[in-house]
């Protein structure tokens, strides 16, 4: 494993082989105009907002921030520190996507998460989304991916000392990885008729700052064995979110949910207005 910017990282990763395409919730052009249609929102995310346009439910790019955080500047041992704060400060000020620095605050925009459940109570009418106490914070960070690429290595043929042929592949994945201490256990309840609890398609918000020097990359190895014909590297690599808040948003009518908001030791449930339960 390697480490940059003083994130350490651990992930598995599976064995996809697809690109992640554009959210299901994903506003589309349609067919036969010439119409272009702005899949991430440009703009800071504000979370005073009661309304939500398509792009702020598809959140912030995370290829364009990981590009732009990857090598941030580092200090020169003939340098002092305030020059270095000085030029640290400018880069963190330049723009990432349109509007966006690495002072904004962001969004990270999907449709699943591990441990996260959407549960309905029928009789009294209540959906529960709920952040199951089984995920265990001092685990890491609960990582998002949005980009895997699978690559053949250079002509990648070999054999082990016990005999067996193999091919070499790689998987590199890119993932945000979430500082969420104290979401465990966490739940937001609300109350929802059961014609309207059917249609609703939860997608998670995570808002937060980004880690401005909290990019990471990390590698481990699949060595073959006598069953095996291949052997596998792995590349993970992203930057870090540090989440201030989580919102469950309706991602069929864009409404605002339910919402967990931090304070100094866990998330706790913030209230949710009327007007931003409404269609948007």
């Amino acid at each position: 494993m390697r480490m940059m910017g003083g994130a350490a990282v651990a992930l598995v990763v599976g064995f996809a082989s697809a690109t992640l395409s554009t959210p299901a919730y994903a506003a589309k052009p349609v067919v036969g105009k010439k119409t272009e249609v702005t899949r991430y929102s440009t703009e800071p995310f504000d979370t005073g907002v009661d309304t939500l346009s398509a792009t702020d439910l598809n959140g912030h790019n995370p290829v364009a921030i990981y590009a732009a955080l990857r090598r941030p500047p580092l200090k020169d041992q003939y340098e002092t520190t305030a020059a270095f704060e000085e030029r640290l400060a400018a880069w963190k000020a330049r723009p990432i996507t349109g509007n966006v620095t690495a002072n904004s605050k962001v969004v990270i925009s999907t449709l699943w998460t591990p441990y996260f459940s959407k549960l309905y109570d029928a009789d009294n009418a209540q959906m529960t989304f709920l952040f199951d106490s089984d995920y265990n914070d001092a685990d890491g960070y609960p990582f998002l991916p949005f980009r895997l690429e699978r690559k053949k290595l250079s002509p990648g043929r070999g054999q082990t000392a016990m005999g067996v042929k193999f091919s070499w592949t790689r998987e590199y994945e890119l993932a945000v990885g979430t500082r969420l201490g104290g979401l465990s256990g966490k739940s937001m309840t609300l109350s929802i008729a059961p014609e309207d609890a059917r249609k609703v398609v939860p997608v998670l918000l995570f808002i937060g700052q980004m880690d401005p020097v909290g990019t990471y990359e990390a590698e481990r190895n699949h060595e073959p064995t006598l069953s095996e014909r291949w052997e596998s590297a792995y590349w993970t690599a992203g930057w870090t979110l540090d989440v201030e808040q989580v919102w469950v948003v309706d991602g069929a009518r864009r409404a605002i949910l339910a919402k967990l908001c931090k304070t100094p030791h866990r998330f706790e449930t913030c209230a949710v207005t009327s007007s931003e339960r409404q269609d948007q």
